[in-house]
């Protein structure tokens, strides 16, 4: 018996509907960690969400806010999920360790209340802009090719800096950045401005 965000008390899912953060989680986990969301949606035994062999491999970990800079430094590329309570040590610790060579992804949602926090411009466009466009097909360069989402995504306009790199626009006139690729110190910052980077689930 455990009620929570994660569908667990089945019962009772008017009180534990969805919202960005835990719809973030749990999409974000059931990538990284694939298949454990198929095997999640299969009956449940004692084991069958256990030891589950993820298809990338033992290469992701979790960690919290709370995680000291010396945790934060180990790793190579720090993700953002979910809602990210930030104060100034925490921001200033994923500052130094993008500017000593780290990789950090985030989303426009998670950060664009903390920006102030952080160095001007370290997320490659100003934040505060609360335009809102949608489309349903994006232009990724990294994989040179156009991608569909049934239904279309919202995203965040924005106006990137002069050194950001547009790694995915939307595919269409206004050719929107959609990800953007920004150098700070030896490292780079990685923003997705679609909304928790989903498309619409209610």
């Amino acid at each position: 018996f455990w009620p929570n965000s994660f569908k667990n008390w089945h019962g009772h899912q008017d009180r534990f509907l969805y919202g960005d953060h835990e719809k973030m989680l749990e999409q974000y986990f059931w990538t990284a960690f694939h298949p454990i969301g198929p095997e999640s949606e299969r009956p449940i035994t004692g084991t069958n969400e256990v030891y589950v062999p993820g298809v990338f491999g033992d290469i992701f970990d979790v960690i919290t806010n709370a995680a000291d800079e010396k945790v934060l430094a180990s790793y190579p590329v720090i993700l953002l999920c979910g809602d990210v309570n930030m104060d100034s040590r925490l921001a200033d610790a994923l500052a130094r360790h993008v500017k000593n060579g780290g990789t950090l992804i985030a989303n426009i949602r998670q950060v664009r209340k903390y920006e102030n926090l952080f160095p001007k411009m370290f997320f490659g466009a100003e934040l505060d802009s609360n335009e809102r466009s949608s489309a349903k097909k994006c232009f990724s360069r990294l994989s040179l090719r156009v991608i569909s989402e049934e239904g279309g995504f919202d995203y965040a306009v924005v106006k990137p800096s002069s050194h950001s790199e547009v790694l995915a626009f939307t595919a269409d006139e206004r050719k929107a950045p959609l990800l953007l690729s920004t150098p700070y110190g030896r490292g780079r910052v990685i923003l997705s401005t679609p909304p928790y980077l989903m498309r619409k689930y209610y």
